[in-house]
């Protein structure tokens, strides 16, 4: 790989920037950074300084990974159900159903914008 970096797909971020203009939720672009633990609290300031991402999450490399491998068009849409303030198992199950839910209209609203390119 020339980089240790997925570089989103160009169209799809296009296509996503047509459709955040008028999206019902506000619709952020930037780096997520991916590892393979769960983060703890003493790492988030560290993590925050050297990469300055959006999120982080677990899973998002290992998509893009396959993607990139199989020449598929990669994007990471990505909906927040915990934060710093507010983490854990419990924020998790209190936010999984509602996040999940905005999640599936952005993807459908960024595939309708896609399509009509």
């Amino acid at each position: 790989m020339p980089s240790v970096y997925f570089p989103s797909d160009k169209g799809l971020l296009s296509a996503t920037g047509r459709y955040a203009e008028s999206a019902e939720y506000a619709i952020r672009f930037g780096a997520i950074v991916t590892g393979e633990l769960f983060v703890e609290n003493k790492d988030r300031g560290r993590i925050l300084r050297k990469h300055g991402p959006l999120a982080v999450d677990m899973e998002t490399a290992a998509a893009a990974h396959v993607c990139y491998v199989n020449g598929v068009p990669f994007l990471s849409v990505r909906t927040v159900t915990d934060t710093g303030g507010d983490s854990g198992p419990e924020a998790f199950e209190r936010n999984c159903e509602r996040t999940s839910e905005i999640a599936a209209e952005v993807v459908k609203g960024l595939l309708r914008a896609w399509t009509r390119a």
